[in-house]
Order: C-alpha cells, then sequence, then structure tokens
C-alpha cells in the first residue's frame, strides 16, 4: 500500500537535512520500498494541485496524475515528501495573529487532494526563541512584533499545532521531534522516516552530530559505528552522547540571539514553557515523539 508522508516544518535550519541525509541511501531504502523525492521534483506540482483544487479545477484523473507524478508509477512504497512551507510560508506562520492557524487546514487541504491514499504527518519543534531568531535573520521584518504579528511568546505552543493537525487527520500517524535533539537522535529519526530496523547501517547518520565534534573525531566514531554490528537504537544514542560529552565543540553550536524585548531571563522562561509544552505533546494519543528524554 502506498503511504504519503510528509515532512511539515517547522522551517529550521537542518530542515533540508532530512532529505540529504536519507536520499545517500537511495539503493538501500529501495530495498525496504521507500522513497526519497527531491524537492524541485514535487513541490510545485503539489503547490499547482492545491492551487487548482482551491480553484474547483482539480479532477480525478488530476488526482490519479498526481499520484503517479509523486509515486514516479511505482506503487506499495513509502514516499517522503518534506516541505517547510506546507503548513504555511515561514513568513507568515504567525498569520492572522496565531501560531500556524492554518495547521488544520493545509493538511485537510493534502488529504483532500488524494482522500483514498494514506497520509503520514512528521514536524519537527523548535525552542520559539531560536525558531524566530533564525527565520528573522532571513526575513526583511523590522521588529519581532511585526513578524510575530502581535503574538507574544507566552501564546506559542506547539502542542495546539499538533492538536489541530490531530484534530482533522485523526486516522494519520503523526510523528514530532524536537530540533534540539536532532543532533543525537538523527540515526533513529532516519530510521524511523523511512520504516527500517535500528540495525540496519545508514550513510548519513553522523551528518548532524560531526559539526559538532570536528572532522578527527567525526571520523572516529563513524569507524567505531561501522564495526559495531546489530546495535540498538538505545546503544547507538549512548555511544554518540559520549562522543559529544568529550569532544563537543561550544562555539560551533553557540547561537546569538538577538530579539527585541527579550533578555535572559525572558529565555530562560520561555524555553521551561517549550520544554513543558514538549511533555504535553508526549501525553497526546496518536502522537509519537522521538526524544532522548
Amino acid at each position: 500500500m502506498t503511504k504519503l508522508v510528509f515532512h511539515l516544518g517547522a522551517p529550521s535550519p537542518s530542515f533540508e537535512q532530512l532529505t540529504f541525509s536519507l536520499r545517500k541511501n537511495g539503493f538501500l531504502l529501495s530495498e525496504h520500498d521507500a522513497l526519497v523525492r527531491r524537492p524541485t521534483q514535487y513541490r510545485s506540482v503539489i503547490d499547482n494541485a492545491l492551487m487548482a483544487q482551491s480553484l474547483g479545477q482539480f479532477s480525478d484523473e488530476d488526482r490519479v496524475n498526481l499520484l503517479r507524478k509523486l509515486t514516479m508509477s511505482k506503487p506499495d512504497q513509502r514516499v517522503l515528501l518534506s516541505n517547510g512551507s506546507l503548513l504555511d510560508e515561514p513568513a507568515h506562520i504567525f498569520r492572522d495573529g496565531e501560531f500556524y492557524g492554518r495547521a488544520a487546514e493545509a493538511t485537510t487541504d493534502l488529504r483532500t487532494l488524494l482522500p483514498d491514499t494514506d497520509m503520514e504527518f512528521m514536524l519537527t519543534v523548535q525552542n520559539p526563541v531560536t525558531m524566530v531568531s533564525d527565520l528573522m535573520s532571513g526575513m526583511r521584518f523590522t521588529t519581532r512584533e511585526q513578524f510575530m504579528n502581535g503574538v507574544p511568546f507566552e501564546a506559542v505552543r506547539w502542542s495546539d499545532v499538533v492538536s489541530k493537525i490531530r484534530k482533522v487527520n485523526s486516522y494519520s500517524d503523526i510523528t514530532v521531534w524536537a530540533y534540539e535533539e536532532t543532533p543525537v537522535m538523527w540515526p533513529a529519526i532516519l530510521r524511523h522516516v523511512a520504516q527500517l530496523p535500528s540495525t540496519v547501517e545508514l550513510e548519513g547518520d553522523l551528518d548532524l552530530v560531526a559539526p559538532l565534534i570536528g572532522e578527527f573525531p567525526a571520523t572516529r566514531l563513524k569507524q567505531y559505528l561501522a564495526k559495531q554490528t546489530s546495535l540498538s537504537t538505545a546503544a547507538r544514542l549512548e555511544i554518540i552522547e559520549g562522543f559529544l560529552g568529550r569532544f563537543f565543540d561550544p562555539d560551533v553550536a553557540e547561537q546569538e540571539i538577538d530579539l527585541d524585548g527579550i533578555d535572559p531571563d525572558a529565555v530562560e522562561t520561555i524555553t521551561a514553557a517549550y520544554e513543558a509544552d514538549i511533555e504535553r505533546i508526549k501525553s497526546m494519543d496518536g502522537v509519537k515523539v522521538i526524544s532522548a528524554f
């Protein structure tokens, strides 16, 4: 049975890495009936289909053609489709004074495109402070107030976004992971997305942790992991954490936050609220959270 796996966001700095890392393993994935498409091969196709649907100009024949394009005419596959703008454009995530207010509508529109095709949704959540700082650095908004459309940080709740998606997609699997944990959890994330056993060796396991520990330690870690056969997810995690604890370079990971009205005390308060919000997501029925904690 064909399943379309939509990686929806958030538009974190490493968002595209999921596609890059998995595509290093194209042949292996094909052996497990998984397919990771190049973004240029499908993003405009989906955008055009959504536009045609909104105009009432999307026929049953169009649906057949769309599925054929997304799956490359190969049925019974798990197909990853990643786009950080599917829930909303990054510049408009606070549209109408609500954080990802279109989450329910956007995922409903996706499901309506191919109502007879199984779908799964995946979401990377990120600390609101670093997320806003990252996004504003590449945009022309003059103030945080302008970008956030008046939404205070205390109103930014990822659990609300997940709840909206879950409410209109009760039969779809939903998976969430935190951007801050991705370097350590990357091997588990890659295997979960592709539905591969934890013992399968993948290229790209260390794509996020390598920059944090340096080239030589990263090479040693890769060689060490290659010698360990049949590693469980927990064992792999423990090894990576050990190398991070020994070789982590704080200068590489340090992020400067320059947001008007946000001081260190505010960052600490917002971060605590974000961590509590992740715990709320973990308690949601039908939602899987990939986490080390």
